[in-house]
């Protein structure tokens, strides 16, 4: 931990231009979805699943990096609240976490609710363990799977400058507050219950994060409006127009004073009767 504390100056200055948040980029690719649900309802019909859209924000389905160099591989997707958003590489799972519900806060999540979602997996000096086949499964609540692909290959890196990770080093990263998946938006009626994404990185014991409402916190653990999830999520309850306006979930290192990551979702109530 030593070494943290003495690098603090330097990652303070680099971290300035280190990407903490998604970056929009446009691509001509499709928004066609690959699921691969088979449920069937009355009569051997096969049942429409909840509708799961790819937002155009998605990176190219093949990508090329130079090594050494910082990325993003990132995606967006409009899909039912609750839904459960995980990467792979070449079959491994990247991220450690906790995604399990119980049983009783998914059947409250089921219904129209609708978030726009922000995926990213961030790629840190790269190298060839990098390179391979990527994937992004979106699950709902109602047990649909959603599929998307991404291919990364890496291009030798000539007269090109080192990625500011690469001066740090990836043990060092991987104390940095950095959060890869949340809500951009949230949609759904009053009454209705949402789920608001906040994961982090890397979980070490000293990472933790906090969530406010119109920059008020919400502090207080036995709220039955309000539950923050062991995997950073928010669950809110019982929607009301009080409810609409800015959520925002901050993730700090009490190791590294200073250095903290944020994302803001907005959330929108509507009446019943509205569709």
């Amino acid at each position: 931990m030593m070494k943290i504390y003495l690098a603090l100056p330097v990652l303070m200055a680099l971290l300035q231009t280190v990407p903490a948040v998604p970056m929009i980029r446009n691509t001509s690719q499709n928004n066609k979805n690959s699921n691969n649900s088979n449920k069937k309802g009355s009569f051997g019909v096969k049942e429409a699943p909840p509708q799961v859209i790819w937002g155009s924000a998605c990176s190219p389905r093949k990508a090329f990096l130079y090594q050494q160099q910082d990325a993003l591989l990132q995606c967006e997707v409009y899909a039912p609240t609750g839904s459960v958003l995980t990467w792979y590489k070449d079959h491994t799972p990247l991220h450690h976490q906790k995604e399990a519900m119980q049983e009783e806060m998914i059947d409250s999540v089921r219904g129209g609710a609708k978030v726009h979602l922000s995926s990213v997996i961030y790629i840190d000096c790269a190298s060839p363990d990098d390179q391979g086949r990527y994937q992004l499964d979106v699950r709902t609540p109602a047990g649909h799977l959603f599929t998307r692909y991404f291919t990364v290959q890496l291009l030798e890196n000539v007269d090109r400058m080192l990625g500011h990770t690469c001066r740090l080093g990836k043990e060092v990263m991987s104390f940095v507050p950095r959060i890869y998946q949340f809500a951009r938006q949230a949609v759904a009626q009053h009454g209705q219950t949402l789920v608001l994404p906040c994961r982090l990185h890397s979980h070490p014991p000293t990472m933790t994060t906090t969530w406010l409402f119109q920059n008020t916190l919400l502090s207080t653990p036995r709220q039955t409006k309000y539950q923050v999830l062991a995997n950073g999520d928010l669950l809110v309850r019982d929607l009301s127009p009080k409810d609409r306006g800015v959520y925002t979930c901050r993730a700090h290192n009490t190791d590294l004073p200073g250095i903290a990551d944020q994302i803001h979702t907005f959330v929108y109530p509507q009446e019943k009767d509205r569709v």
